[in-house]
């Protein structure tokens, strides 16, 4: 059974997932669905810090005791006010941790158990955070998870990585290069991947600042700030660009009414009441000419594929991957179409894949294991070193050892010595990490190769229990 809880961490929210029964993945969720935002409410009447989407708005209009911002308040090292003291802002997480720690309890009973919930002292997790999170900053969350008993695996997997490793699984798609562009929050990112012998390894990576924004509800942000600051001149610098996100965010209900109306029934100005963040309390009026609107989100789709389209040229044969709400706009699925028909597109709901990706445990990962002593596996000289496991040449009882190796600080070697059962199964004998004596396991490959990291199906008492992946394999052995 796979314990691990997998976690996405967003700018904006949370997604969590668990694979206990292979093909059984599914969301954690809470009462307000399965996103878990970072718009929070001080609420003294209840005397409890809320969390919820609907408070994104209440914070950025400026109202009391609404919080938002949240990564960049940890990275500024601000506090809040709370029950008479101050607090370091990533505490304002504790409640979710508490509402993930039960979701997770829930369903690992659900599916499992039948009976009462058997806690476990500490959760297993694999946490992977947005560009844009400093390592900083990513290590105070690290350490709150800590605090509030999770055991954090590894936090440094990218989007890029995880989301080839998905599309290579999920849709048998060869190994090679692959552009990632992917626009989950107000910034593009743009990313050449090379997957190689089922390792993953960001080559180029570009930012393209705000174009991950919806290009329609941008161009309504830029002409709404635009027209009340020529009013007003409130705004300076990047005060301004801040302030353009901020009305692109509420450009949606308009953008949603609009859409409503007949095309020969549309006004050609419309008037929209809004308030700046400079000045909450504050009511202003842009009247906006829907015809400019729609010119200039026409350059800037054809602008913003043209920005991929310079990455995609540059690699012959590389495959092209995009995610985000930019992405499920039919105006630029229909550009990306004109520069290569093999792309893979993927909306915000997708994000479950990269979720699910995390589940797959490398062999310094899994947690439910005790450490088997390195004098229990069978001396090395016992074995023959051989350049290339071929299935075809095993007989049943025949043993492998991998001696594999992982570079990065707190790695190191891991050895795992296998008997041959048949039908592609192995029977582990011994290893000095993860795996147990008597586990089964079926690899996703018949044949084996040094240099490379070696995927397996695990079976534990008779139940699959998750997928492992080796450390880098530097040599194989058999007798």
């Amino acid at each position: 059974m796979n314990k691990t809880l997998a976690i996405r961490i967003e700018k904006q929210y949370l997604i969590a997932g668990i694979e206990p029964v292979s093909g059984k993945f599914q969301l954690l969720q809470n009462q307000k669905g399965y996103r878990f935002p970072f718009y929070f409410l001080l609420d003294k009447l209840s005397n409890s810090i809320r969390y919820h989407f609907s408070f994104q708005q209440k914070y950025e209009e400026g109202a009391k005791n609404y919080l938002g911002d949240f990564f960049a308040s940890i990275e500024q090292d601000e506090n809040y006010f709370w029950q008479s003291k101050e607090h370091p802002f990533v505490r304002l997480m504790v409640g979710m941790l508490w509402d993930l720690k039960k979701s997770y309890h829930h369903h690992i009973n659900l599916v499992n158990e039948q009976g009462k919930v058997v806690e476990m002292d500490k959760i297993p997790v694999q946490l992977s955070f947005a560009d844009g999170i400093s390592e900083a900053v990513q290590q105070k969350v690290i350490q709150l998870f800590v605090e509030a008993d999770f055991k954090v695996i590894d936090h440094q997997k990218k989007l890029p990585e995880l989301l080839v490793a998905s599309v290579i699984r999920n849709q048998s798609v060869s190994e090679g290069l692959f552009v990632v562009a992917e626009a989950l929050y107000n910034d593009l990112h743009i990313s050449t991947v090379r997957a190689q012998n089922e390792s993953y390894e960001i080559i180029q990576s570009e930012k393209y600042p705000y174009s991950g924004i919806v290009p329609q509800e941008f161009e309504f942000g830029q002409a709404i700030t635009h027209v009340i600051n020529q009013q007003t001149n409130m705004l300076a610098g990047k005060a301004i660009q801040e302030e353009c996100v901020r009305q692109a965010v509420r450009a949606v209900k308009i953008i949603d009414k609009l859409k409503e109306i007949e095309d020969d029934r549309l006004p050609t100005k419309l008037k929209v009441n809004t308030t700046f963040a400079a000045q909450p309390e504050k009511a202003f009026q842009a009247v906006i000419e829907l015809k400019k609107i729609t010119e200039k989100t026409a350059i800037r789709q054809k602008e913003l594929v043209a920005e991929i389209q310079k990455m995609y040229e540059q690699h012959d044969g590389a495959k092209l991957i995009a995610i985000g709400r930019v992405f499920e706009q039919a105006a630029i699925l229909s550009d990306l179409n004109k520069l290569t028909s093999d792309y893979s597109s993927f909306g915000m709901n997708d994000l479950k894949l990269i979720v699910q990706q995390l589940l797959i445990v490398d062999d310094s990962l899994e947690s439910e294991s005790e450490f088997v002593a390195p004098e229990s596996i069978p001396e090395a000289s016992q074995f023959e070193i051989i350049k290339q496991l071929q299935f075809a040449d095993l007989t049943k009882g025949k043993q492998v050892r991998l001696n594999n190796n992982d570079s990065r600080q707190g790695k190191g070697k891991s050895v795992q010595v296998l008997e041959y059962l048949g039908d592609n199964k192995f029977i582990i004998i011994s290893s000095n990490r993860s795996l147990q004596p008597g586990d089964v396991i079926s690899s996703r490959s018949t044949t084996w190769n040094t240099g490379i990291q070696i995927e397996m199906n695990v079976e534990r008492g008779g139940k699959f229990i998750g997928l492992f992946q080796t450390r880098m394999v530097e040599s194989i052995e058999w007798k």
